[in-house]
């Protein structure tokens, strides 16, 4: 039986968002079923008076999985590292249940480079790096250090990463792709209705820009929102949006959405946790939503973990083109677009077709995106 360690360091600390609790938890529960032993490591630098309940909502949320015995908490109670220094409470495992497991694992998957603590991991046979922000992590890796020596592999669902028509620096590194996984059965086969909105759930402002060669690589989908901010009038079908406004400095953004004819949407109150969020996405027809200008810049070939959700729900989806499209069959199921016409015609395209796209969606979320497939093949990597 494989010991696998899967590591965060980004969901205790947003406890209202379900979003980000499901990416991770679609490993846990597809290593499970391919007969692994887990342990969901997550790491919780100090957020304010409210840390206490934050470990103790995480550990309500595991448990919602059966994962209550399967997950090591670190805290951090003195700041990040390399700050925080040495001082670390456990929650779940204790600290020697842990050390047990990891000098006896096989494999750590370390989500978006999320353990710099370069001790925690050490005794780990096969440590690897998965990237979920394909092009933003290479960058950022050729600037600082990430703790990148201490990989033995690294991986990004980033498709076109390393091809000569993607700009971002690899250094000497080995960018293997994977796909991000998802747990088809977690979503149901329910029918949607070609009637109900197109939604997302997103940040809105995402991270600072990233400089290189000459070249602004943008984190924000404000502006790529902004640039469709005109779709439901032009389409005639309804949008809806769950996002994370700061209630005084976006106040013009969101009055702007309003007026166009966009749904808009608290994340933290339409899905604050998986169930919420799963339902969020039940009730649309499908996905529209835009990328990060530095995923389109980059031509990285990214893909959203929360677009294979939409698509294993058998919800179709319409996202930007980041040069995905070459490594996925587009058309049916998924449709890209880079102008607002496109979108406009995409719209058009599901709405004519929705049953076709909402099975195609479906097929393609088994055929490329099923956590079994996808983290067997990791697992293969690391030589199990």
């Amino acid at each position: 039986m494989p010991r696998v360690i899967v590591a965060s360091g980004f969901v205790a600390q947003y406890p209202n968002a379900g979003g980000v609790f499901s990416v991770v938890l679609q490993y846990l529960l597809g290593l499970r079923r391919l007969g692994c032993s887990v342990c969901w490591l997550e790491l919780l630098w100090p957020q304010g008076p409210s840390d206490r309940a934050l470990i103790r909502t995480f550990a309500e949320r595991v448990a919602d999985f059966g994962l209550e015995r399967d997950f090591c908490l670190v805290y951090f109670p003195q700041g990040k590292w390399p700050e925080a220094g040495a001082m670390r409470e456990w929650h779940g495992w204790s600290e020697e249940r842990f050390s047990q497991f990891a000098h006896s694992a096989d494999v750590s998957l370390d989500l978006c480079a999320s353990v710099r603590v370069p001790d925690l991991l050490a005794e780990v046979r096969q440590r690897l790096l998965l990237d979920l922000d394909a092009g933003f992590m290479q960058l950022w890796m050729n600037q600082w250090d990430m703790g990148q020596r201490h990989y033995d592999q690294f991986f990004t669902v980033g498709q076109n990463i390393g091809q000569p028509d993607c700009p971002v620096p690899t250094g000497d590194r080995r960018w293997q792709t994977f796909w991000p996984p998802v747990v088809m059965d977690l979503w149901g086969e329910r029918a949607g209705n070609v009637e109900a909105p197109f939604s997302t759930v997103s940040q809105w402002w995402g991270y600072p820009p990233t400089h290189y060669d000459g070249e602004v690589y943008d984190g924000s989908k404000r502006v790529e929102f902004l640039r469709f901010v005109d779709l439901p009038a032009l389409s005639g079908h309804r949008f809806q949006v769950a996002l994370n406004l700061h209630p005084v400095d976006d106040a013009a953004d969101k009055q702007l959405l309003l007026e166009k004819g966009w749904q808009v949407h608290e994340a933290h109150q339409v899905a604050d946790d998986f169930l919420s969020y799963r339902q969020y996405l039940h009730d649309s027809c499908g996905e529209f939503s835009v990328a990060k200008p530095g995923y389109i810049k980059s031509r990285s070939g990214w893909v959203s973990d929360r677009s294979v959700c939409y698509l294993a729900a058998g919800r179709p989806v319409l996202v930007q083109e980041t040069g995905v499209s070459a490594y996925l069959p587009t058309g049916r199921g998924i449709l890209t677009f880079s102008s607002l016409e496109q979108a406009v015609a995409g719209v058009e395209e599901i709405r004519r077709n929705y049953r076709l796209h909402s099975q195609a969606a479906r097929e393609i979320a088994q055929e490329y995106f099923a956590a079994e497939k996808v983290l067997g093949k990791l697992l293969q990597a690391a030589g199990l």
